[in-house]
């Protein structure tokens, strides 16, 4: 009966978790929790205002807040991960920046007090590639949300479920805690409870302790805590065994120049201490250390303060990882990669010493032709003649390409900047490609967009190489038809102007999965375009080569059965800025070429 009136009594009392639960313990956890579980880590109110400080935030999410766009979505996001679930975690992806994360309530008496919120890990087989259009919808720049996101801890799906189940565990009995201290207040409050049930419930909350305590043992990582003046007010079994060598009770009140046998060791990790104390922020530092029976390792140690009730730093909380055999794994992964880079370099410039060795023979070989020809013949002997000096120029276009793309590996491709006309280039184009478009019936279509300066300062000859190969693909691929050679201005800044070259065909098309593969080494979309059309495979690769050299882009879109359209960028001078007002009459803005 009298507990009943007593819930009836305390039914609209409205708990707060700050009250509930002493803050610097349970910051500590979180921190545990957080370096044990390898993911971020914060409680909050139901509304989303942070209790505790957060445990191993990265640098993304950091980014992502820092736009309106970006903190908004977050919240929204922390407020449906931390809405109320009796039967389990809350799991979803961020919708700022598609990182997973997860949540449990704390709940108290049936009132939700508190929201335990963990993620930013990303799944382990997820691409990068495809969560860069989050970066467009929250308002950062690619090539910055691509760089904090390799930061991002990766995670397996099974992995991340079993942490949100052990979150949500610890939230239940945070609940289940809490509860009791409600209780044990309340009775203390109005007086009944007796000296039995006081040692009873004291114990219940001893149990609490040490239940923290525990979970902090059970972490193999080295984890202490200090106050302002560097003193220890406690760690876990493997920070007071391992590197003290003493019980965790005889490092309390003592500071680690008391125990320390290395005296620049113990001021380096004073200093340390001290950047964090008055910064206020958390800091991360590779540290090698001599363990109490003698054993060298390196530690990376991350230190956050912790705060009273009032904000004011009361103290440090340091967690401590062995490193030792990640940097072992680096070196040799360094030393892999060296090795790696020279082998490449070396296959390339074997290529190009017989790519170079193989054609000064094969144009002897072509010279005789050529004057052979000039002989009197027979038919079947011209004919003969025709064949070789054909298959001659084949074999000739294959040498070049491997000679380019080893150079192109090799890195020993360089842009000149010479002057040209870009209506004289076109006409170029247009001459060289007229007798294989006559020979098809097929149309070109050249445009010249008429924003676009006409005296220019580049590499025309490249240029050329990347749109003969492209255009003579659509020549090959087009049975019927039209190809378009399109060139407009994107960009125009100072003395710099950016191109978009656009060729459109109406011929093969492409599958979507041979399009992934278009700019790969020695690839085709299938072994029948090798056999019915010959090629090497190396023309668009060599092609995307050329293009970032020129500071630009390549890409193609296609339908299968309806052609293509392949586009590329390429970064130009403008000179003579007078002379690029041409007459009218001289743009070379359109033309058929039946």
């Amino acid at each position: 009966m009298s507990e009943l009136v007593t819930a009836k009594k305390y039914k609209n009392i409205t708990y707060k978790f700050s009250e509930l639960f002493d803050l610097s313990e349970i910051q500590i956890l979180q921190d545990s929790f957080s370096a044990a579980t390898g993911v971020a880590s914060v409680i909050t109110e139901p509304d989303g205002t942070p209790i505790t400080q957060p445990s191993g935030f990265c640098s993304l999410c950091k980014e992502i807040r820092k736009t309106a766009k970006g903190l908004e979505n977050c919240l929204i996001s922390d407020s449906i991960i931390g809405s109320p679930a009796k039967d389990g975690p809350k799991i979803q992806r961020c919708l700022s920046g598609g990182l997973i994360d997860g949540g449990a309530s704390i709940i108290v008496k049936g009132q939700h007090i508190a929201n335990w919120l963990i993620g930013q890990v990303l799944d382990e087989d997820y691409e990068l590639e495809d969560l860069l259009p989050y970066a467009d919808v929250i308002g950062i720049k690619r090539n910055v949300y691509r760089n904090e996101l390799i930061k991002v801890k990766r995670m397996s799906k099974l992995q991340f479920d079993n942490v949100c189940n052990f979150l949500f565990l610890n939230a239940q009995q945070l609940s289940k805690y809490a509860v009791k201290n409600i209780l044990l207040t309340q009775e203390i409050n109005e007086k009944v409870i007796n000296e039995k049930k006081v040692n009873s419930l004291n114990d219940e909350l001893e149990k609490q302790r040490n239940f923290l305590k525990q979970m902090l043992n059970v972490i193999p990582d080295l984890i202490f805590y200090k106050d302002t003046a560097g003193v220890y007010l406690g760690s876990n079994k493997s920070f007071a065994e391992k590197f003290i060598g003493l019980r965790e009770d005889e490092i309390i009140g003592k500071k680690y120049l008391d125990f320390a046998n290395d005296g620049e060791l113990a001021r380096l990790i004073s200093q340390k201490d001290k950047v964090v104390l008055e910064q206020g922020v958390t800091k991360a530092n590779e540290e090698t250390v001599t363990l109490a029976d003698g054993m060298v390792i390196e530690l990376e140690t991350m230190r956050s303060p912790f705060f009273d009730e009032n904000g004011k730093v009361a103290g440090l909380i340091g967690i401590s990882r062995n490193i030792t055999e990640r940097k072992r794994i680096e070196k040799e992964l360094l030393k892999s990669k060296i090795a790696a880079e020279e082998a490449s370099a070396i296959k390339s410039q074997f290529l190009a010493n017989m790519s170079h060795e193989i054609r000064t023979p094969m144009n002897g070989v072509m010279g005789m032709l050529q004057l052979l020809e000039l002989t009197k013949l027979t038919e079947d002997q011209a004919n003969y003649i025709r064949i070789s000096m054909k298959s001659s120029d084949l074999l000739l276009k294959v040498i070049n390409d491997i000679l380019d793309y080893s150079k192109i590996e090799a890195r020993k491709l360089k842009i000149e900047k010479l002057k040209f006309n870009l209506n004289e280039f076109i006409r170029e184009i247009e001459t060289m490609f007229k007798p294989s478009v006559l020979n098809k019936g097929l149309v070109l279509n050249l445009l010249i967009e008429n924003d676009v300066p006409h005296r220019l300062l580049g590499d025309s000859f490249k240029l050329r190489q990347v749109l003969s190969n492209i255009i003579g693909n659509a020549i090959k691929f087009t049975k019927k038809g039209r190809i378009d050679l399109i060139v407009r201005k994107i960009e125009e800044r100072n003395n710099e102007v950016k191109l978009e070259w656009v060729v459109q065909d109406t011929g093969l098309g492409l599958s979507q999965n041979n399009l992934k593969d278009i700019f790969n080494s020695f690839s085709q979309a299938d072994g029948s375009i090798t056999r019915q059309y010959g090629g090497t495979g190396l023309g668009l690769p060599i092609c995307k080569g050329l293009v970032e050299l020129m500071q630009g882009e390549i890409w193609v879109e296609s339908t299968e059965g309806k052609g293509s359209s392949f586009f590329f960028t390429s970064v130009l001078e403008k000179f003579d800025e007078e002379e690029n007002q041409l007459d009218a009459n001289e743009l070379y803005t359109h033309h058929n070429l039946f």
